[in-house]
């Protein structure tokens, strides 16, 4: 969580899209909501129903002109039921890039319990594809997260995989935070 709120603090921009300084404000106000939140026991979820999250991202990405912080939005979706998770990250922003178009999805993530009793989801995996700067931009990657609060009104996590453009293979990693 702290290192989310530290990505998240050099974060500005004059684009039409939400501006990396919007991004900034809503989820710095989200992460003061969450951060005080305990993480899920795995008994206190919802064994039925979904839930769905909605919240910040922020990535940092090795691109052909150096590194570039991106932020944007993201749309998490737990079914209790089946114990699945999806997501969808949109809205794009790069500090240098501007306006980053496309959408990151995934699906096939689990809902599970880690070995003191928390609840958190693994193995999500994340494609899109996007233009960044001009260039079409392949993504690749997966995230895994916790369940936080009161019947896991919040979720939080990580995201890590690479990007390809041009033929050129570079490294993405970030977090997430989203709240019910």
């Amino acid at each position: 969580m702290i290192a989310f709120a530290v990505i998240l603090a050099g974060c500005t921009s004059d684009d039409d899209r939400p501006s990396f300084g919007d991004l900034r404000g809503d989820a710095s106000d989200m992460a003061e909501r969450v951060i005080e939140k305990d993480v899920t026991a795995f008994a206190d979820l919802p064994t039925n129903g979904s839930a769905i999250y909605d919240g910040f991202v922020v990535l940092e990405a090795g691109l052909p002109g150096g590194e570039e912080t991106i932020a944007g939005e993201i749309t998490v979706v737990a079914n209790f039921g089946n114990g699945k998770v999806g997501a969808d990250i949109f809205n794009l922003v790069g500090e240098n890039v501007g306006d980053i178009d496309g959408t990151i999805s995934g699906k096939g993530g689990q809902i599970y319990r880690d070995p003191v009793g928390d609840a958190g989801f693994r193995n999500l995996n994340l494609d899109g594809v996007l233009e960044i700067d001009g260039e079409r931009a392949d993504f690749d990657g997966e995230m895994s997260g916790a369940f936080l609060g009161n019947k896991g009104d919040s979720v939080v996590g990580l995201i890590s995989g690479d990007v390809t453009i041009d033929g050129e293979v570079s490294d993405v990693d970030g977090a997430f935070i989203g709240e019910k």
